[in-house]
């Protein structure tokens, strides 16, 4: 459920990101501010077609836990 929220979240931005950027008078560094993030953020999703994002938003990283091993 946590993950949903956060690819909703990421789809949301990416949307904005690009409405925002369709006005000239926005900088990267003006949405970052408005959107609360970092601009290196709005570039790379600025570049990304919606193929792109996609593929993107599907890779999840997946970390093994410390303590996994002593788990039942």
């Amino acid at each position: 459920m946590k993950t949903q929220i956060h690819d909703l979240r990421k789809v949301r931005m990416w949307y904005e990101v690009k409405e925002l950027s369709s006005n000239p008078g926005n900088s990267d560094s003006k949405i970052a501010k408005k959107l609360g993030v970092d601009r290196r953020t709005v570039s790379r999703y600025k570049k990304m077609s919606e193929e792109e994002f996609h593929e993107f938003s599907m890779k999840q990283r997946v970390y093994e836990l410390v303590l996994s091993p002593y788990y039942p």
